[in-house]
């Protein structure tokens, strides 16, 4: 039993047309069918952008790519910026800007420290330089799956963020991570083209390959 802070970023607000695939209604019941013509109106949101007073939708603010996480995160501690701050980043990439982790780096007084995991290894070149200010943050090269995730993350516990974005299998990436590790706050990826109420997650095989997914 721990305490979890969770931040969405990108909450379903604003109704915009939109429309599920045909090959993907085509197989629906008649109920659930009327259900998805209703709920793809929800669109990935207009949400407020840190230093931006306005909505608007993500391809069309210019600050959507300014995300502060020490801005998010302060109110949460006593004290901020703590001595130690422990990440999770798996789906790393090059871990540049574009990453929400990104805004951690640099800052004074704070010790960063954790894991940055992905299996492309010319990002994550990218990733030793832009990780030079926090050598404590250890660099993993793997194609990961939920059992490698739980040993990976088995020794570390509790930390602040933990992020997964691969872009495939994700939600069985979670279940093995949060059966270990206790994370403060998560960083999570939906699929705005299949929205709530339906579940969907990309379906995990043991056969998988890392050209496969």
């Amino acid at each position: 039993e721990h305490e979890v802070s969770v931040v969405i970023v990108d909450p379903p607000r604003r109704l915009e047309p939109s429309s599920l695939p045909e090959n993907v209604l085509q197989h629906l019941p008649r109920e659930h069918k009327l259900l998805a013509l209703k709920a793809p109106f929800l669109n990935d949101g207009a949400r407020p952008y840190l230093r931006c007073h306005h909505l608007s939708g993500p391809m069309y603010s210019l600050h959507r790519r300014e995300i502060d996480l020490p801005w998010l995160l302060s109110p949460l501690y006593t004290e901020w910026p703590p001595r130690e701050f422990t990440i999770a980043n798996i789906g790393c990439r090059s871990f540049d800007s574009a990453d929400p982790l990104w805004s951690l780096l640099g800052i004074p007084e704070m010790n960063l420290r954790g894991l940055c995991v992905d299996a492309d290894g010319e990002q994550l070149a990218e990733a030793r330089r832009n990780l030079q200010s926090a050598p404590n943050v250890k660099i993993v090269q793997t194609f990961l799956t939920p059992g490698l995730l739980e040993t990976l993350l088995a020794g570390m516990g509790s930390m602040d963020v933990l992020k997964i974005d691969i872009d495939s299998f994700d939600a069985y990436l979670w279940e093995a991570a949060l059966a270990v590790a206790r994370p403060r706050v998560l960083l999570a990826e939906y699929n705005f083209f299949i929205p709530p109420p339906f579940q969907y997650a990309w379906h995990y095989a043991e056969e998988q390959t890392a050209e496969e997914t």
